[in-house]
């Protein structure tokens, strides 16, 4: 359910996402525009955003507690290449975005 989430979300900004079943991976490559335009005050041009390079991992997270209704699930990003500011900025959008529907308020 996540993974298919994701990947929607993904082809509808026609993001082209490599998946890997077996293994519950997402990799995929995002351009954020003009992400790293916030140093531009700090500096004296605007720099242009590079691709960001992202891997998702989804796991099942094996959880004694018996309260829990339906497995739990771990949706790990990492950045694989690119800069960091472009992949928190990246993050923050596709976690709050595409994966809304799976946070659990702790």
């Amino acid at each position: 359910m996540i993974e298919e989430a994701l990947v929607n979300y993904l082809n509808q900004r026609s993001i082209t996402a490599k998946q890997r079943p077996r293994k519950y991976q997402i990799d995929f490559s995002y351009l954020l525009p003009n992400a790293s335009a916030v140093t531009a005050d700090m500096t004296e041009g605007c720099q242009q955003s590079e691709e960001v390079q992202v891997r998702v991992k989804i796991s099942q997270v094996v959880n004694g507690d018996t309260f829990t209704e339906g497995p739990t699930y771990c949706v790990e990003f990492s950045r694989m290449a690119g800069d960091t500011l472009d992949f928190n900025q990246a993050y923050n959008i596709f976690f709050q975005e595409a994966l809304s529907f799976a946070i659990e308020d702790i």
